[in-house]
């Protein structure tokens, strides 16, 4: 195993790498640095955003408000989301990325659509459908094509069942009962923070062979919500 991701790692990896069995943690391993400004090794304890990992987590929060009896996996998101422009989209649909939503990306990119030197937030994307109301891909429940516009519509529906914001239902309900003492909702590029031990993304300029952080450049943001 060190052998390969060494192999790996020559040929530009930089990372952490864990593999377990079972309860056993057979290989650990941290490969590059948390920052290219200030060349750091990345340790066991680096931070990373979590990018789609976290629709997992969408994901729980949302079944709890079904569990408690405040949503259903039958519920229609237009009786949910007031102006949401498509019938027939259950919440269970936005959960197995089965809406047929459009790409929320190729929509935000439009110049007609959205200012890209602007921060996109999850209402942005909203209003964006309700104004232009692209057509559904396919008819919800149909076909299975992998969705981040239907995670995006769960954040609201959280926030719209719970009263509390992403952030808070996330803290109080799954965070903090899971012990997950260094997991938070951070919206950087809103409200920049410094975050000890924290790892920067990166993407590669074409033209100019440099390494760019995506927070930092507004091009890259509409590539994901903050």
């Amino acid at each position: 195993m060190d052998s390969l991701i060494h192999e790996h790692f020559e040929d530009g990896f930089n990372g952490n790498v864990l593999y377990a069995r079972n309860d056993s943690i057979l290989y650990n391993g941290n490969f590059g640095v948390l920052s290219y400004a200030t060349n750091h090794s990345l340790n066991d304890s680096s931070i990373f955003e979590l990018g789609s990992n976290a629709k997992q987590i969408t994901a729980v929060a949302t079944v709890q408000l079904i569990e408690k009896g405040l949503l259903a996996f039958d519920t229609k998101v237009d009786h949910i989301i007031e102006g949401f422009p498509y019938s027939g989209i259950t919440v269970e649909h936005l959960l197995r990325h089965q809406s047929g939503l459009p790409s929320y990306m190729k929509l935000m990119r439009k110049k007609r659509v959205w200012n890209r030197k602007q921060i996109a937030g999850n209402h942005d994307v909203l209003n964006a459908l309700i104004e232009f109301s692209p057509k559904l891909k396919f008819k919800p429940g149909s076909r299975f094509k992998y969705s981040n516009t239907g995670y995006v519509m769960l954040v609201l529906i959280i926030e719209k069942v719970s009263g509390l914001s992403f952030n808070e239902y996330l803290s109080k309900y799954v965070f903090e009962p899971a012990d997950m003492k260094h997991s938070a909702v951070i919206r950087r590029r809103y409200h920049p923070v410094d975050i000890e031990n924290n790892t920067e993304g990166y993407i590669l300029n074409k033209k100019s062979k440099q390494y760019e952080i995506m927070n930092k450049n507004p091009k890259y943001w509409c590539s994901y919500l903050d």
